[in-house]
């Protein structure tokens, strides 16, 4: 199972959530997701938007963090029979009780 650093994958999370009021963790092709944020700017809310399926990962594909290969993560969610595809994915999931 791929393996990365957790302890850094959550402070980059509460990195980003310390910045900014309202942080919408989500998929850049989620119909729902793009919706969420389009109603809460339209609301006045200023909202950072972190997309998870291109978090970590460089123009070839490979993560910036922890040298693992998207083909990696996706053998290792495999192996564990976890939905996670990326480190973020994952500590979200644990830390939200989701996992």
């Amino acid at each position: 199972a791929a393996q990365y650093d957790r302890e850094a994958v959550r402070r980059e999370i509460e990195g980003i959530v310390a910045q900014h009021a309202v942080v919408l963790f989500g998929w850049s092709s989620c119909f729902f997701c793009v919706e969420a944020a389009r109603l809460l700017r339209q609301a006045g809310y200023e909202v950072k938007e972190v997309d998870l399926d291109h978090w970590g990962l460089d123009g070839d594909g490979v993560m910036r963090y922890y040298g693992l290969t998207d083909e990696a993560m996706l053998a290792g969610r495999s192996a564990q029979g976890r939905k996670a595809t990326n480190p973020m994915q994952a500590e979200l999931a644990q830390m939200t009780g989701r996992a």
